[in-house]
């Protein structure tokens, strides 16, 4: 039996800040990156709510790559304050800080009320704003923890055009790659349906139409089809999951400090080759080459029009400047090698490994890191 669901109400379209007009007399946590709070649109929000008679906290003491200790931090102004509403403005460590904060918040004190939750993403990336996934870190360990549970979703996510518009290159081009890998890796995933397929493509189809562009020209138009893709792609890979490139991204990510998006960047195109091998990932990503880049395919077969559609992704992150690999970035291959074991141990682990459409051996994985050095 497949079983499709999207808890979180998305608004777009529009001045959508408005939605907190309504609040009044809450108890509202209000979480966001540091750099934020000098942002006129975000200043304005929180004077908004305080005008409206809330009593307002903000926690931005926020990592990138949200480390347990912040976590930690957050959890006791949490409880402390014992909020009514939760607000997250930010890229996706933010909002994964305070999911992750209101998660645990509520687990371990029971007394607490379960707050109402609103997701406000500046970057279009991570899908964050609509998954029951967040994802911490424990620097010591050189370690990421996913959690996945309903109660980390959001209740509402408020797409703000303005927000994601003074986002630099390198954040729009990784992120960028991030919403293409949840995309292709989510149209494939073992859990795959026409519900979700019909997301993935669309997904798909919006970045190669509009990531360039907005790298580019960073028109309104394509910040916003942007935005789509980011939303659209978390609803479809909240349902269908993911795959190996996530799955390694994750472990390298967290060892060398290599953006997500960037990860994913480099590993997709050889993970892609990878599942090749099935005739199902063949057909699919043949299918939507062809959607695509129709001229380009018209009398390929699908194998062919499934190669082509990997040298579009290569093409795409070569165009916006992307290390193509560990080394470009400015890893150590020494490095990799002294942790080799344990990445593919670790990646073998990940929530993620499990939904990739071929089970990959431990040579597998060790191939592909290799091919990415």
């Amino acid at each position: 039996m497949v079983a499709f669901k999207i808890k979180t109400s998305v608004l777009t379209e529009g001045s959508r800040l408005d939605v907190f007009n309504e609040l009044s007399d809450e108890r509202i946590w209000l979480g966001c990156d540091p750099f934020l709070l000098k942002n006129q649109i975000v200043i304005s929000l929180i004077n908004k709510l305080r005008n409206n008679h809330n009593d307002v906290l903000v926690f931005d003491d926020i990592k990138p790559e949200p480390p347990i200790k912040n976590i930690i931090l957050g959890i006791k102004s949490y409880v402390e304050f014992v909020p009514t509403k939760v607000i997250a403005i930010g890229g996706g460590s933010a909002i994964d800080t305070v999911k992750a904060v209101r998660f645990f918040s509520q687990k371990k004190y029971s007394m607490l009320k379960r707050s109402y939750f609103y997701a406000i993403p500046t970057t279009s990336g991570t899908g964050s704003e609509v998954t029951s996934v967040s994802v911490i870190s424990d620097p010591e360990k050189q370690l990421k923890y996913p959690i996945e549970d309903e109660l980390l979703t959001p209740d509402v996510a408020v797409l703000c055009l303005d927000l994601v518009k003074s986002c630099p290159k390198k954040v729009i081009a990784y992120s960028g790659m991030d919403v293409l890998t949840h995309g292709l890796e989510s149209l494939v995933a073992k859990e795959a349906s026409s519900f979700s397929d019909a997301l993935a493509e669309k997904t798909v189809e919006l970045v190669f139409e509009n990531l360039r562009e907005c790298y580019e020209s960073k028109k309104d138009k394509y910040f916003y089809n942007m935005q789509l893709a980011s939303c659209i792609g978390g609803c479809g890979f909240e349902n269908a999951g993911l795959g190996i490139s996530h799955a390694i991204s994750h472990q390298i990510g967290s060892l060398f400090h290599i953006p997500h998006g960037l990860a994913n960047s480099i590993l997709l195109p050889y993970v892609m080759e990878f599942n090749l091998k099935s005739k199902n990932v063949e057909e699919k990503y043949g299918k939507i080459a062809k959607k695509i880049f129709t001229k380009q395919t018209l009398n390929m077969e699908s194998n062919e029009s499934a190669q082509f559609l990997i040298l579009q992704v290569r093409r795409l992150a070569q165009r916006m400047n992307c290390p193509k690999s560990l080394t470009g970035f400015g890893v150590r291959s020494q490095d990799v090698a002294d942790n080799l074991e344990k990445i593919v141990l670790n990646a073998q682990k990940d929530f993620t490994f499990p939904g990739n459409p071929i089970n990959p051996t431990k040579s597998d994985l060790v191939k592909i890191v290799l091919e990415i050095l």
